[in-house]
């Protein structure tokens, strides 16, 4: 029965592969809207920031920031 059990996620898992990359290419091409773009310090420094705070706020991980 695992052996069989391994097949059918392997044919409900192959299907969906491309699911992943697609969101990520998405919502990046979504971030780097052309007319707000000021260049690739200021977007990295806007989602480190946004990162701190968020992190911050997650009681175990308070010692990392």
């Amino acid at each position: 029965m695992g052996a069989v059990d391994g097949w059918v996620a392997r044919a409900l898992d192959l299907p969906l592969l491309w699911v992943v990359p697609v969101f990520v290419m998405l919502s990046g091409a979504l971030a780097l809207d052309p007319a707000r773009f000021r260049g690739s310090g200021d977007f990295l420094r806007d989602r480190v920031w946004l990162l701190v705070l968020l992190l911050r706020r997650v009681p175990g991980l308070r010692r990392l920031c």
